[in-house]
């Protein structure tokens, strides 16, 4: 099973013979993990009950929950093509559609949990606390909409997503501000200094936050990247210049290479700005493998990543004698929040793992009162 679908990807080992290798693997993993489960489920069982809907432990299972769901939803798409050609005898591919339809609202009722779960209290939240901790990030996210609406977003995704992405946001922001105060004026220390001095205290706590920073600012880069992507096709000769988004784009002419692997024919393009300074030179090209039996075309993208969006043009076609070239051209807005919201995942994923030599201590410590009982 790859990405795109069952056994349609260059990378389809399993039709070699190390398929039985990989498939057996796979079912030791799974057999064995199912043993652990059936051992350890009386460790899992809880001590108690939920005490009220309004609480961290009832957040926290739902969470799981739909961790589950969103598993399940996944892997039912990846192999109902297989499901589909054994009882009806006609494959039907599963394609984006679905997984946009089935997994996006998933993933927004996810990072809703993600915001109100570290906001509430153990056992149960009282009024006082509900106004106190979750009325601000609750008061941020509905203050986005009508922002939205003026700037002219009419899809409800966006007014969704981007409402949680504030919620979160304002919810994990005032924990921080008020530890980060509390401990400045506890240890009279700098501001840099009291922020460390935070995290190191409690790094699963802090890291935990930092992983879901970055995980809304990935949120917010799929969110604008998806619903405002800007695509174009495009027939240029040489000289010839094509205006797209504020970039204007100038074919310089055709570039035919060779080497020990491959032939390669490139589509070079000046772009420049809506000043009309130049601010990237981008290689389009297309690859041909001749060493491969029976040859392999592939094409290979050019991107110029800029703060707010990404450039991203694709050589679909060409013509020698013509002297054209055939270009996709795709403008991506705040792709790039993606890439830094993962820095940002491994950052906080770095702070939690990290050994707390406080940690050690402490299990020394009882190890030694075991041994001394003993």
């Amino acid at each position: 099973m790859t990405r795109s679908g069952i056994l349609d990807s260059i990378h389809a080992f399993a039709e070699g013979n190390i398929g039985v290798y990989f498939l057996t693997f796979i079912a030791v993993a799974l057999i064995s993990s199912l043993l652990l489960l059936l051992d350890r489920l009386p460790l899992l069982r809880s001590d108690n009950e939920l005490d009220a809907l309004l609480s961290r432990e009832t957040a926290f299972l739902a969470n799981n929950i739909i961790f589950v769901g969103m598993a399940f939803a996944v892997f039912w798409g990846t192999i109902y093509p297989i499901i589909s050609e054994a009882a009806t005898g006609q494959r039907i591919t599963v394609g984006p559609p679905y997984f946009n339809v089935v997994v996006g609202p998933i993933l927004l009722g996810m990072l809703f949990l993600m915001g109100i779960a570290p906001l509430l209290p153990w056992r149960g939240a009282s009024q006082k606390h509900f106004y106190r901790h979750l009325m601000p990030p609750i008061t941020a996210g509905l203050g986005v909409l009508p922002i939205l609406a003026f700037l002219g977003v009419r899809e409800w995704g966006v007014f969704v997503a981007l409402a949680l992405v504030a919620f979160v946001a304002v919810g994990h922001g005032q924990e921080f501000w008020r530890a980060w105060r509390a401990e400045r004026l506890r240890g009279q220390k700098g501001a840099i200094k009291s922020f460390l001095t935070l995290i190191e205290k409690n790094r699963r706590r802090y890291g935990g936050y930092i992983i879901h920073l970055g995980v809304i600012v990935m949120a917010l880069g799929v969110t604008v990247s998806s619903f405002y992507l800007s695509d174009t096709d495009v027939t240029l000769f040489e000289g010839e210049s094509f205006t797209f988004e504020g970039y204007t784009m100038e074919f310089v002419g055709l570039r035919f290479g060779r080497d020990e692997t491959k032939e390669q024919a490139a589509a070079p393009l000046i772009v420049r700005n809506s000043q009309g300074e130049q601010i990237a030179d981008l290689f389009p090209a297309l690859d041909y493998y001749f060493k491969v039996p029976g040859g392999q075309r592939e094409t290979e993208p050019a991107v110029e990543g800029f703060l707010t969006e990404d450039l991203y043009v694709v050589l679909t076609g060409l013509d020698s004698e013509e002297k054209s070239a055939t270009f996709k051209i795709f403008v991506e807005p705040l792709i790039g929040f993606v890439w830094l919201g993962g820095l940002i995942l491994i950052l906080g994923s770095f702070i939690v793992v990290w050994p707390d030599p406080r940690e050690g201590r402490i299990l020394e410590r009882i190890r030694s009162r075991e041994m001394v009982t003993a």
